[in-house]
């Protein structure tokens, strides 16, 4: 028999670990053709908020730039969850150096395709690829954090935003 809890386990990252596990994105050695993509990907996890099924379908069409008080954020176009379009903003100071490399190697590598993040047959990833190369890489950084899943940096953001003083509904 299965026993079953009423209690609902909130799995995130507290404020100071989700700093630590960004910290170790930049020094992460990937064996992906495009050597950025990677860090770029996990970064839109962490501080985008994003499902990875909305991380797997970004296009590059999808992403724009705004300037909102006096800084540059991406403005990334997202079909969610039950086909609900929005838009995701990063400040772009935070994905620079990954997204302008990115771009690089992958016009060097002539790597065409309309998906941002790809494998490394030029296709697009699947979600349970996304999920894989987030567990490898949570794996990589040593921190204790158990049953951790893409969702759980979605959850992370969103703590931490709750934390800095956003509001939930927001």
């Amino acid at each position: 028999p299965v026993k079953l809890s009423k209690e609902k386990t909130y799995n995130f990252l507290e404020p100071e670990i989700f700093a630590k596990f960004i910290g170790k994105i930049k020094d992460y050695k990937s064996n992906h053709p495009n050597p950025y993509l990677i860090k770029l990907m996990l970064k839109f996890l962490c501080f985008g908020g994003l499902r990875a099924d909305e991380v797997q379908h970004i296009k590059e069409d999808d992403i724009s730039f705004r300037n909102m008080n006096k800084k540059d954020y991406m403005q990334i176009y997202i079909l969610g969850k039950g086909n609900k379009e929005r838009f995701v903003y990063i400040l772009f100071d935070l994905v620079k150096d990954e997204y302008v490399n990115y771009l690089k190697v992958k016009k060097e590598k002539n790597h065409i395709i309309d998906y941002l993040f790809y494998t490394r047959d030029i296709k697009m990833f699947s979600d349970k690829r996304i999920y894989d190369i987030v567990k490898l890489f949570h794996e990589s950084t040593n921190l204790d954090v158990p049953n951790f899943t893409t969702h759980t940096l979605r959850r992370s953001y969103a703590s931490f935003l709750h934390y800095s003083g956003v509001k939930l509904e927001t």
